[in-house]
């Protein structure tokens, strides 16, 4: 018995004709959630738009800015998806299970 060939698995996975119908299922991922707790230069030098401790936020990726991570930093957005602002990799914490159904 010899093995499938990629082109026939990757057949087998979409469903066509020679392969096994069977299909892959679509997901999707959540967004990782986190809370903003000030630290470093975000108690040091806060903005309007910084956010309320305890706040529950995601990272996003604005185009054309640099990608999260750079020199420490990243780019958050409340729940709601209304962009925050710019803030510290430091004060962001991933949210408990617990704290992500509270809201």
């Amino acid at each position: 018995m010899t093995r499938p060939s990629p082109r026939e698995r990757r057949a087998a996975v979409k469903g066509q004709p020679g392969g096994t119908g069977r299909k892959r299922a679509a997901t999707t991922r959540q967004p990782a959630v986190y809370v903003f707790e000030a630290n470093g230069w975000d108690l040091f030098d806060r903005r309007d738009y910084t956010p309320d401790d305890g706040t529950l936020v995601v990272k996003t990726q604005p185009f054309g800015a640099p990608r999260n991570g750079t020199m420490g930093h990243c780019y958050v957005a409340d729940l709601d998806g209304n962009f925050l602002g710019l803030v510290s990799q430091g004060s962001l914490r991933r949210a408990t299970r617990a704290e992500r159904e509270a809201r």
